[in-house]
């Protein structure tokens, strides 16, 4: 669908009219601002990063050509279990792979298991 403007001729219209598409111009960048928020909570967090950022600064960011940079939030500390739990891990899964390195069948599922169990006793 294409929308045509028709030009204004008067002097006092084009006053008006640069004023119109200013007004015009924020109220898209605010409906493209609000679409990304609404796209970002439907396609989750990590998959559209940035996004509302970039949506709110395309001008900017075009004109002077700064890298929109996503936000780091602090990197979460380890919990002793996922610790252990790792290490198990690592320590049953040569047991239930092949030579070349892929898992045999159900291997994965029962270093898991196994690993689980392992981390549980041993955190007792």
């Amino acid at each position: 669908m294409q929308f045509r403007v028709q030009p204004q001729t008067t002097e006092v219209g084009s006053v008006a009219n640069d004023t119109l598409a200013e007004v015009i111009l924020a109220a898209f960048m605010a409906g493209v601002a609000s679409t990304a928020k609404a796209e970002a909570k439907k396609a989750g967090k990590k998959a559209v990063k940035g996004t509302v950022e970039a949506g709110v600064n395309i001008g900017k960011s075009a004109v002077l050509g700064t890298p929109i940079k996503p936000r780091k939030g602090p990197k979460r500390k380890t919990s002793p279990y996922a610790a252990a739990y790792g290490r198990n891990f690592k320590r049953l899964a040569p047991a239930n792979k092949k030579k070349d390195g892929s898992w045999k069948k159900d291997g994965f599922k029962r270093t898991q298991k196994s690993a689980h169990a392992a981390t549980k006793k041993e955190m007792k």
